[in-house]
């Protein structure tokens, strides 16, 4: 029987031998997502072949690759990661290769679109199992990942589907609406619908800014909410179960003040976006960014030519031309002959630059670390220059690392954390 959860709970055995619920895990900090990746990826649970990630270039290196993402964005604190588990009862008799085809078909999902997920099958249990691990910050959009109970039932009927069409079975329907292990043990005590509704809280605080639109949010989601003059708020879930907000995990972090100190945080943080967005360049001059930044890091015409078009620009490099032009479908030709300095943006000019980058590139691979790791600098590098220009018609958040002259040694030294998390597991 196969099952999917949240692993936001540390189950641990009380004094009368019963499993009850344990600490909450929140992986708010890099420490703890950077142990949650070594955790999956330990080949002492696992084997290479039954690794895998979306929009990762290497599972090792997926803690990095994660942080890239976040700077590029600029959303580097509050929840880092997001943890599921995919698991299959040992009466099934799965083999670990299946359960791994498995969980790289249920990550191809559209819900996943733009999230970098690493994930790998465990073999270290009777039970066979798959740990996913998402980055909260899309790849793509930049958006924060978002999830409310139903979407996480949503979740797990995907996961259903997959299982059943491979010939496994799952937890009938009214099981699938519970929480997994843990949370089920809490619904015998009458705790686990508390749980989700501050889930439910947690999810409307996330994308509302004002008490009219959490209000609606909550409502979208099926519970009521009564926020009058009295001191507590009575959130009411679809069931009809009642609850005030000072009954839920660490509660004055659910006041009313702390709500509305939240909402306010997200007003003026949709403000910025907007001020920001109203701030947007011109049409050429992101051109001229994309441009200038291919040039910096292309080592021959052909390899520019191949990161603009990847970009979505048609570059016409025409021998009998002495310019150069470039377009995006549905926006005017611009020519090279429009940026400035214009000296610098020469057919000669680039072709110089492409050969000084080329020997750029090998001196690095001349140093004396191992050559894996200069090849490894070069990737990160390139990585991020990869990961912001995917908004080619957007402001360009890698800007500020560019004004500061960062070198690739800088910018593996500035990616080093010094947060360090508890070692978890989430199997004892």
């Amino acid at each position: 029987m196969a099952t999917l959860k949240f692993a936001t709970e540390k189950p641990r055995r009380g004094k009368n031998g019963k499993w009850k619920e344990g600490p909450s895990i929140k992986y708010n900090t890099k420490g703890k997502m950077q142990k949650v990746l070594e955790y999956i990826n330990h080949l002492e649970k696992t084997e290479p072949g039954l690794r895998g990630g979306n929009y990762l270039l290497d599972p090792d290196n997926a803690y990095k690759e994660f942080m890239l993402t976040k700077e590029a964005w600029g959303k580097t604190d509050e929840r880092m990661c997001i943890h599921l588990i995919q698991s299959f009862k040992p009466e099934e008799k799965i083999t670990p290769e299946e359960a791994h085809r498995i969980a790289k078909e249920f990550v191809q999902n559209a819900k996943f679109a733009g999230f970098q997920i690493s994930y790998a099958t465990h073999t270290d249990r009777p039970h066979i199992h798959t740990h996913f691990i998402i980055n909260t910050v899309n790849f793509e959009t930049g958006y924060k990942w978002q999830c409310s109970t139903e979407e996480l039932y949503e979740l797990r009927g995907i996961s259903d589907q997959i299982c059943r069409e491979h010939g496994y079975s799952v937890l009938p329907e009214k099981q699938t609406r519970e929480k997994a292990f843990t949370q089920a043990k809490a619904e015998q005590s009458g705790t686990s619908w508390k749980k989700e509704t501050q889930m439910a809280v947690d999810a409307a605080l996330d994308v509302s800014s004002t008490k009219a639109e959490f209000l609606h949010n909550m409502e979208l989601q099926g519970y009521k909410v009564l926020w009058n003059h009295r001191k507590h708020l009575l959130f009411t879930t679809p069931e009809g179960k009642k609850i005030r907000n000072n009954k839920f995990d660490q509660a004055e972090t659910y006041t009313k003040d702390a709500l509305e100190q939240r909402l306010n945080r997200n007003q003026k943080q949709s403000s910025k976006n907007q001020d920001q967005e109203s701030k947007q360049p011109s049409y050429r001059t992101t051109v001229f960014y994309a441009v200038r930044d291919a040039a910096n890091v292309a080592t021959s015409k052909e390899e520019f030519i191949s990161i603009l078009k990847s970009q979505g620009y048609d570059v016409g490099w025409r021998d009998d031309r002495n310019y150069i032009t470039f377009q995006r479908e549905g926006h005017q030709t611009v020519r090279n002959r429009n940026f400035y300095p214009q000296e610098q943006y020469t057919k000669e000019a680039l072709l110089k630059k492409f050969e000084k980058n080329q020997l750029k590139e090998e001196q690095i691979v001349k140093q004396e670390e191992p050559p894996e790791k200069a090849i490894e600098q070069f990737q990160w590098s390139f990585l991020r220059f990869l990961h912001l220009m995917s908004q080619g018609n957007q402001q360009y958040p890698h800007q500020e690392m560019q004004k500061g002259g960062k070198s690739l040694a800088e910018i593996k030294e500035y990616l080093k954390q010094k947060e360090k998390g508890e070692g978890l597991d989430w199997e004892r």
